[in-house]
Formats: C-alpha cells, structure tokens, sequence
C-alpha cells in the first residue's frame, strides 16, 4: 500500500532514482524489480495492478500461497487479511520472511562491512553477523538497531545478535528491544505516574512556565511564595509539637508551648501514610514516614527551645527550597489510595517551581552584591526587628555573610538535587528512549571516525 501510489510512475521509468520514497524493504524490493527483464517486468506489473485494486482477495491468496512455501515462518501474519487490517500494515507480509529482513539490513549494513543471517522464532528476530573482522558488540547492537530502525519490522518485540568475540574463541550474544515494540508501549492515560515523555519534559516545562510566571504574573504568584514561606515556620513548629496556622498574608501563628495532641496527631497521619504504603507496596511513603517520625521525636522530644526559635526563623525562607524541591519531587511518586493527586501534582509543580525559582535567583543576587538581604517584615517594613533575617542576626548571632552562604548553599544542594532525581526518573521511566539515543550516538560517532579516517587517506 505504501509503494502503489508510485507503482505507475515506477512501470513507465523503473530505472529512475526512487531511493527515499519508500521504506527501506521496499527500496530493495524495486531495484530487484527494475534489475528483472522487459517481459518479466510486464507480468509483475499486470499482477501487482490487479493486487492494488482487489487487495483483499489477492491477499488472501498470497497467504495460501506463503503457507504451502517451505520458507514461510507462522506468525501472526499467517491468518487472512482483510482490506481494511492491511492498511495499517503494508509491509507485514515481507517484514517477517527472514529473507527478505535479512537482505534488507545487510542493505544498509554494508558500507560498515558487516553482514547478517535472520532467523524469526515468534516475535524474535535472531540475527547472526557476518564480518571478516571482530567487531565490538556495543557498536555491533548501535549499528544493527539503526538499520532496524530503518528496515521496519513490525510485529516484532525483541532482536538477539550473535557475533564472533575478538579472541575468536566462541561467541557473544546480546539482546536488545527493537524500535517498533518500543514506540508500542505507551500508557494511554495522559496524566498517569507511567508516561515517559511525560515525566521527561515535565520538570523543564514546570521551570519555564514558573520563571514565565515569576516575571509577567510577579502579583499573582507572590501568594503562593509568601504561603510556601509560611509552611516552612510551620512545618518546624508541627514536627516539634507546637500548634501552628500559615497563613498565606506572611504571617504564621505558633502557639506558645507545645501540645501533646499536636505531637500524636501528626504521628498518626505519618502512621497512615507508612501504613496505606505498606498495605499498597509503595516504598516511599514508609522511608519519608519513617524519616519524619524520627524528625519529629528528636524536634519534640530532644531539640532545646533556643534551637526550636532558631529553626522556626530559618525555616521561612529554608522552606522556599527544601519544601518547594520536596514538593517538585513528589511528582513522580503516586500517593496511596484516597490521597491521590495524579491532576492536581501539575499544578503544585509549577508553583513549587515557580518558587524554588525565585528564591533560588534572589539569593544568588545577593550574593553578587546586586540586592539585599529582606531584612523586617511584610507589615513593618525593613526596620521591623521581629524579621526572620533579624532574628538570625541580632539575636543568633549569624553573620550578614553567614546568612548568604547558607541560604545560597542550601538553594545550590536542593538544585543539585533537583538535578538527580529528574536524571534518575527520566533514565527510569524512558529506558528504551535512552537506548534508542545511545544507539544512534554510537553510529553517528562511529561515522565520525570513518569519515576521519577516509580524509586521512
């Protein structure tokens, strides 16, 4: 179906150029054609007419034909075709026929010198290589997968290749997924925790929109910076036994002493969460629950009141990065059941990005000399000495400088973090994407070196 619009022009002109027209299957296919003799070349014609205009019966015929042939390999090609399942397929009878794959790569494996052998078992495709000279199976896999990639071959999941090791002392095997079982295995759920592509652009759109947002919009997102500020005071006044209200007006209420209720209610929700992971086989919940239990014994039980003050000042703006990358990162993991937020994580990624953003730029400012540290308050102004940056100062002692540097310092480990958990989900959640790519590197930095090579002669 691919090659029958071209079928007339290429009858009239068979030994014009048709190399790019078609796939690669197909481009040998027409050579063999226009290599055949006037009269032969008639007869095919007048058969492949009558295929393209009654391509159901005629189909069903050839596969009566290709199961009587000795060379025909079953597979799930073998049943009757009807019109309309052959037109997603257009090559499905001859991309299974070892022959015809075989001559297909070593098509475009000959001007690396390499050549195969095909066998198909199921959904196999088992290769043998035919070379002169030991070649290493890294790029010997890159270079069969691109031309695979090339070729076509549908229907079929897995490729092994066999070649002779450099020692000539037996073989290696290696096998690898082939490209067209790759491109089949997206989820259809567009929001699912399982989208590769998804999970690959969402960190780097998540930055841009929240950089965007912080420039045009700065109005509209300062509420949510001021309120991510806020959660970081009360996050370390909940885990130390305090009651706490952030509200989002830049201001926080934290009751005077510490309550026993306060300490065994964010232990229960910490319980729920390990056990909803447990019972559910998600590890996460039970390593973050088990942390921040730990966090909560020694802050409640073990941490001075001098340190709690300390930590509530240095949590506003420390919770405008660990909090906005803690909750960056949470968009790959799925909550338990009941929690979930498969829709709503998109929303909380732009903000928290939005705010990693902002402080992560401000205290780099500051550290270049170009702004100053936010010394005061919302409401009393930069002279106000109830100010978090007061706080550290004037009554912790913390330096103007040691304060840049930990903040900026902080702002640099929460990004390299950052960095490490988008690597290790975006390796995770797209292998065959990166195998895909590390092919295609190995083949191009290959040419590379031939072409330097050829110049050198």
């Amino acid at each position: 179906l691919q090659v029958a619009p071209i079928l007339e022009a290429f009858f009239r002109n068979p030994d014009a150029k048709w190399v790019g027209r078609v796939p690669l299957a197909q481009q040998k296919w027409l050579h063999d054609l226009a290599d055949m003799r006037r009269d032969r070349l008639t007869s095919v014609a007048t058969w492949l007419s009558r295929y393209c205009t009654q391509p159901d019966r005629v189909m069903r015929e050839l596969d009566r034909k290709l199961e009587r042939s000795p060379e025909r390999v079953p597979g799930p090609n073998s049943a009757p075709k009807s019109e309309e399942s052959s037109v997603g397929d257009p090559i499905s009878n001859t991309s299974t026929h070892p022959q015809a794959i075989a001559k297909a790569l070593n098509a475009n494996l000959a001007r690396y010198g390499l050549a195969v052998d095909a066998r198909v078992n199921d959904c196999e495709l088992a290769l043998t290589l035919k070379t002169k000279r030991a070649i290493a199976p890294q790029l010997a896999i890159a270079l069969v997968y691109e031309a695979v990639r090339h070729a076509y071959v549908p229907h079929l999941k897995t490729a092994t290749i066999s070649g002779m090791r450099r020692d000539r002392r037996g073989m290696w095997t290696k096998t690898f997924r082939l490209p067209t079982a790759m491109a089949g295995d997206t989820p259809i759920d567009r929001i699912g925790f399982d989208r590769p592509m998804l999970n690959a652009i969402a960190f780097p759109v998540a930055v841009a929109i929240g950089m965007v947002a912080n420039v045009v919009l700065p109005f509209f997102m300062l509420p949510f910076h001021i309120w991510i500020h806020e959660f970081g005071h009360a996050t370390v006044a909940w885990l130390s036994g305090y009651r706490a209200l952030p509200l989002p007006l830049g201001w926080t209420s934290i009751a005077g002493q510490k309550q026993v209720l306060v300490y065994f209610g964010v232990l229960f929700l910490l319980g729920v969460l390990m056990w909803q992971g447990w019972r559910e086989k998600r590890r996460w919940p039970i390593a973050i629950g088990a942390a921040l239990i730990a966090a909560q014994f020694y802050m409640t039980w073990l941490m001075s009141e001098w340190q709690f003050h300390l930590w509530v000042a240095f949590g506003g703006i420390g919770g405008e990065f660990y909090l906005s990358a803690f909750l960056m990162t949470c968009f790959y993991f799925q909550l338990p059941d009941r929690w979930r937020w498969d829709f709503w994580r998109f929303i909380i990624l732009v903000i928290a990005a939005a705010t990693f953003c902002q402080a992560f730029w401000r205290w780099h400012l500051i550290d270049l000399g170009i702004a100053d540290i936010p010394w005061g308050t919302i409401f009393g102004g930069a002279g106000d000495s109830g100010g978090d940056m007061n706080l550290l100062n004037g009554v912790y002692g913390w330096s103007s400088d040691r304060i840049i540097t930990t903040y900026r310092r902080l702002g640099e480990l929460c990004a390299l973090g950052l960095v490490g958990v988008y690597s290790f989900f975006a390796v995770k959640m797209n292998p065959h994407a990166w195998f895909d790519v590390a092919q295609r590197s190995r083949v191009w930095l290959h040419e590379r070196q031939l072409s330097g090579r050829r110049r050198s002669r």
